[in-house]
């Protein structure tokens, strides 16, 4: 028998089996890699609730990789350019969020019912900026696109420490409120998690603190600025108010939110579910808090 007819066959399949098994590799690789391109960078979400408004506030917070000294922040504006810029982060960075889908299952339906409460609902938080209920900052940085021009990248919501809850009987003072008509959203979700929001706060919340508290209402960014060290500016700044004068910063954050917040020196104090009784679909939140004593002055864990 010769080493051709007793190795050949043997040999073929070998490389054939190689050559199978190459294709497969590179096959699974092309694949993880456009998955990985299409979908966005791992990011985290929060979503927070103010004493006396109408809860169900949330946000998007990124995962960041280190400061971006290109990015600076400022308090917001009267007028239509912030207004609209802090309605495109919402619509486009809550998407990700949970518990945004789950009190807005219609939105892809229904996007023009979707821009148009939206902007109704941050039009009244800013007239409740104004007259001095809580704080809005933005982040801003040169634009991507055309890099001769600011764009506001990133927004955050703070109640003011100290103050009560806001009186509806003043210019400004009525809290934004769900709106029931809106197509794009569920009535009955958008019930639920305001009144468990509500009640959670004033359990995990108010009975802890009080009015000694500065807490993150909302924190958002857009998509393709994530990661970029927007939220965790933001964030920092409010740190750095709580702690002047030495109140908390409490804040209902989603799992991945979680996460990233603890990397920042919140601790988790308690969880909450908004469900429709009978409902098997719900969305669960974390609260969680920083407390000024817990880190050493001029210090920060970010």
């Amino acid at each position: 028998m010769t080493f051709r007819s007793r190795f050949g066959p043997r040999l073929w399949a070998f490389l054939l089996i190689f050559f199978s098994l190459a294709i497969a590799t590179v096959s699974l690789v092309f694949t993880l890699n456009s998955a990985l391109r299409f979908f966005p960078p791992f990011h985290s979400l929060s979503l927070l609730s103010s004493p006396g408004s109408e809860p169900g506030s949330e946000s998007v917070l990124e995962h960041d990789i280190a400061p971006n000294m290109s990015i600076s922040i400022r308090p917001v504006q009267r007028g239509d350019a912030d207004l609209d810029a802090i309605v495109d982060i919402v619509i486009q960075a809550f998407d990700y969020d949970p518990q945004w889908r789950y009190r807005y299952p219609y939105r892809l339906q229904y996007p023009e019912d979707h821009r148009k409460f939206t902007r109704i609902y941050y039009a009244d938080y800013l007239e409740m900026t104004f007259a001095g209920h809580n704080t809005i900052m933005l982040a801003e940085m040169p634009s991507d696109e055309d890099p001769s021009v600011l764009k506001v990248i990133s927004v955050s919501i703070w109640d003011n420490y100290g103050s009560a809850p806001p009186d509806p009987n003043l210019p400004g003072g009525k809290p934004p409120a769900n709106h029931p008509e809106r197509r794009d959203a569920s009535a009955a979700h958008m019930e639920a998690y305001s009144k468990n929001s509500a009640k959670a706060r004033r359990e995990l919340f108010v009975s802890r603190y009080g009015e000694r508290q500065l807490s993150l209402r909302q924190m958002a960014t857009l998509p393709q600025y994530w990661r970029r060290g927007a939220a965790t500016m933001l964030c920092k700044w409010g740190k750095e108010e709580a702690r002047k004068v030495g109140v908390a910063v409490p804040m209902f954050a989603s799992p991945m939110g979680k996460m990233v917040y603890e990397t920042l020196g919140f601790r988790e104090i308690g969880t909450w579910v908004a469900q429709v009784e009978g409902e098997e679909e719900y969305v669960t939140i974390h609260a969680l808090t920083w407390e000024p004593t817990w880190e050493k002055k001029g210090t920060e864990i970010l």
